[in-house]
């Protein structure tokens, strides 16, 4: 996928919400209106930090509805600081929370969804917390009109990850500018 960095801006639908978390030993979890999905945090990023995680789990969200968000803004709910700021802002210091950061923002423009996120304690994400530490019986109780099944990443999205990866040594740390070239 080729995106020359110019979006024609529309006006957004109706608003969203999306509630994802991350816990940090068990998985990732996240839940839009009676749908959710749970899943292990991959091998290769267990040893990540929590704002990698959290953000995975943004990601995650983004590969399972973001087919359904076309002309919508969604608002993602989540109990971890740094990754509302980043989403903000569009940056953050972490290189490998930057790639995931960045895979977000094109797919939300390849998809046509805008987004914004906003923090909230972990008690209020209760439902996304029960989804990552895989809690069924509790998610089902306190929801009871919760979808029994998760949802899996919509095939349109499935594989994109690869197509949207920096390649290695091109990292920037703040916003979306490659670093500067030596001449």
């Amino acid at each position: 996928m080729a995106w020359n960095g110019i979006q024609i801006l529309d006006l957004a639908g109706h608003i969203l919400h999306v509630y994802t978390n991350a816990s940090g030993s068990k998985g990732l979890g996240g839940i839009f209106g009676d749908s959710w999905f749970s899943a292990r945090c991959p091998c290769q990023f267990h040893s990540r930090d929590i704002q990698f995680k959290e953000i995975y789990a943004v990601l995650q969200a983004v590969l399972r509805w973001g087919h359904l968000w076309k002309g919508h803004d969604v608002v993602f709910h989540i109990n971890n600081s740094a990754i509302v700021s980043a989403l903000a802002s569009g940056t953050f210091w972490n290189a490998q929370v930057m790639n995931m950061l960045r895979m977000i923002i094109m797919l939300a423009v390849w998809l046509g969804f805008t987004y914004s996120s906003i923090w909230l304690t972990s008690d209020d994400n209760l439902l996304a917390d029960t989804a990552s530490q895989f809690e069924y019986a509790r998610l089902f109780t306190t929801s009871p009109s919760m979808q029994k099944s998760p949802c899996w990443p919509h095939p349109q999205t499935h594989g994109i990850k690869l197509t949207l990866t920096c390649p290695t040594g091109l990292h920037s740390f703040f916003g979306m500018a490659l670093p500067p070239q030596p001449t």
